[in-house]
């Protein structure tokens, strides 16, 4: 494309000529430290903490809530499958007592074993997720 009154593209130095690239104490050219950070000294980089302590703050406050967040999920979920489980389990207790109940007739027994089961597995089972429960809405 030489007819087409452009010059040719330039691009990075040959090996004759000269760079205006310094190293990192350097106070010239496009990547010399004093463009590229500015002047150091303990009064700028005190600076530089002072205005980037609130983001870190704020990124740690985030992280947290997040992990807290998750970790009460999972505890949630944990909790709803014993529950579930729970009532699984009690509910085909209750369905043998009726069937045991059916099949031979004495329902005074019946009752008394699920009476004792529900003094002895329900009460405790139904305080324990109750506090649970509470306790983590006192926390919030």
């Amino acid at each position: 494309m030489s007819g087409s009154g452009q010059p040719p593209p330039s691009g990075p130095p040959g090996p004759t000529g000269t760079s205006s690239i310094r190293g990192p104490t350097g106070s010239s050219g496009p990547f010399g430290a004093s463009q590229m950070f500015g002047p150091t000294g303990p009064n700028n980089v005190d600076e530089r903490i002072a205005a980037v302590a609130p983001q870190v703050d704020e990124a740690k406050r985030t992280v947290q809530a997040a992990s807290q967040s998750q970790a009460d999920a999972d505890r949630s979920w944990i909790a709803h499958q014993i529950i579930n489980i729970f009532v699984w389990v009690v509910g085909g207790v209750l369905a043998l007592l009726t069937v045991q109940g059916m099949m031979t007739g004495q329902w005074s027994l019946v009752a008394s074993q699920a009476a004792e089961l529900i003094k002895t597995a329900v009460l405790p089972i139904v305080t324990l997720v109750l506090g649970y429960y509470f306790g983590q809405a006192g926390k919030g």
